[in-house]
């Protein structure tokens, strides 16, 4: 990974590979997605001194969660569209929340659950663009296809989180969250309704969406960097 060698050479960095990737455990049916935030806060707490936590998407929701529980134990928070989806239902407008549950419903429809591979498509194309999953190579669908069951979980987790953007107002360390131009109106709004809260938050805007740490990695990058300073 090129942007977590490009940190180490200015930082001591230690990247997680959460339950289901990279050398952890695999996903199974009886695992919990509370031994994330539980791996998350081991590693933390043995530290000598405060730690900056970077985290995207589901990563970004668990640095939140570890702030609010250790907060002596964060020296900030650097998140890239933190999907903290209870707090859409605080915004004034409400056609975004009511888009919101649309989604949700389409994702987790009871009565027509979707197959692994509508399930895959429907969620890759609402963070990206219509086609996108139809336009990755095989080779990039496989890992997905192997991923499934442990991303279900995640945004399951995500959606059904009903935690009003009031309860991070306690979150005071310094705070930056980043989000793309082409990122869905729902998670911008999200992104926006935190910077208001949180007492010292900022909020960046730059080239690209949701994935735009992978996708956009020049225009993230260097406001990792002098954030880190």
């Amino acid at each position: 990974n090129i942007f977590l060698y490009q940190l180490s050479q200015c930082c001591s960095v230690l990247a997680i590979d959460l339950l289901g990737y990279g050398e952890s455990d695999p996903w199974t049916n009886n695992s919990s997605i509370g031994a994330d935030l539980e791996a998350a806060e081991a590693l933390v707490l043995q530290l000598s001194e405060p730690v900056h936590l970077i985290g995207h998407s589901y990563g970004g929701v668990l640095a939140m969660r570890l702030a609010q529980r250790h907060p002596a134990a964060v020296r900030s928070l650097l998140l890239h569209e933190p999907v903290a989806w209870g707090s859409i239902f605080d915004s004034p407008d409400t056609s975004l929340a009511e888009h919101f549950l649309g989604v949700r419903e389409r994702f987790f429809s009871s009565q027509h659950p979707p197959s692994t591979e509508e399930w895959l498509q429907g969620f890759v194309d609402f963070w990206n663009r219509p086609g996108t999953w139809q336009s990755f190579p095989e080779r990039t669908k496989a890992i997905w296809r192997l991923q499934a069951d442990k991303v279900y979980a995640e945004v399951h987790n995500l959606c059904f989180d009903s935690t009003p953007v009031r309860e991070w107002a306690g979150l005071s360390m310094p705070t930056c969250i980043t989000m793309g131009q082409h990122s869905p109106p729902a998670e911008r709004e999200v992104c926006q309704l935190l910077n208001q809260t949180l007492p010292d938050c900022r909020l960046i805007e730059h080239a690209g969406g949701h994935l735009a740490p992978v996708t956009h990695f020049a225009a993230v990058a260097p406001i990792v960097r002098k954030w880190l300073g």
